[in-house]
């Protein structure tokens, strides 16, 4: 379903929405806690946005990265932010505003 909305229009739209899945999966019951709902839907979300994006991923990214305490999904979730600092680099390689280095900081 999360490689489905993929082509919507609305592309902030699906990234907010696939970031609230990853978010919703990655965290335990009451929001905390080691354990998550399902790896398996989180991981399935986070791969969708790992697709390159802009810096809507890095925001939803870092909500996940704030939340979820289980560590193979903060490992995808760090690789996915690092694949998205070098894409955005290397899409503008002239970027010299520190503000985004900063916001992509890992």
């Amino acid at each position: 379903m999360a490689l489905e909305a993929v082509p919507i229009s609305a592309e902030w739209t699906t990234k907010r929405l696939l970031g609230e899945v990853a978010l919703a999966a990655g965290t335990g019951i009451g929001g905390s806690g080691p354990n998550s709902r399902s790896e398996r839907v989180a991981n399935a979300a986070l791969g969708v946005l790992a697709r390159p994006g802009g810096m809507e991923v890095v925001a939803q990214l870092s909500r996940v990265q704030a939340k979820v305490r289980r560590k193979s999904i903060l490992a995808k979730v760090k690789q996915i932010l690092e694949a998205t600092k070098a894409f955005l680099l290397a899409a503008d390689a002239t970027v010299t505003d520190p503000s985004i280095t900063r916001q992509l900081r890992i």
